[in-house]
């Protein structure tokens, strides 16, 4: 469901620690307002259960696993 007055649809958003909290919040509202979303964390099953749960809900989202600190 995308948003005249704030639509994102072609963008595409990587939001880094976004399996919880305000990391994945942010990236709801992104995919919500039709950004493509790839969403990031350490941690490759945590990215798939959010990806999942996006996907679930109609919105278009891809995990991706590293480590940006190292």
């Amino acid at each position: 469901m995308t948003n005249s007055l704030f639509d994102l649809s072609g963008w595409i958003a990587l939001i880094t620690g976004s399996t919880q909290g305000l990391g994945e919040a942010t990236a709801r509202v992104l995919a919500e307002h039709g950004a493509h979303v790839i969403i990031s964390s350490q941690k490759e099953k945590a990215c798939n259960k959010i990806v999942d749960a996006f996907r679930n809900d109609g919105l278009s989202a891809e995990g991706l696993a590293c480590n940006i600190g190292h």
